[in-house]
């Protein structure tokens, strides 16, 4: 697991550079990588999961780490949210 884990980061961290890289539906985010892909704070992002708009994080040890598919569905349904209060 941990080496899987490893390769995961070094892509996220490639994609977060902006290199044009796929990412999974199974591949796991961590918090830097929803910060700058998305612009929004690490703390409006706990604030959207103490709301129920974004799913817990999985514990590894220490760190934090979402879903890719959690990450889209909730950025694709803030982004329809954003349009329509516009």
């Amino acid at each position: 697991m941990a080496r899987r884990f490893y390769f995961y980061r070094a892509g996220l961290e490639l994609a977060a550079k902006g290199v044009d890289m796929e990412l999974r539906d199974d591949s796991l985010v961590d918090m830097k990588f929803m910060v700058s892909d998305s612009g929004f704070t690490d703390r409006y992002f706990y604030k959207q999961i103490q709301k129920g708009n974004l799913p817990p994080p999985k514990k590894y040890g220490r760190s934090s780490r979402w879903e890719y598919k959690d990450y889209k569905c909730w950025k694709q349904s803030c982004g329809q949210t954003m349009k329509s209060a516009a």
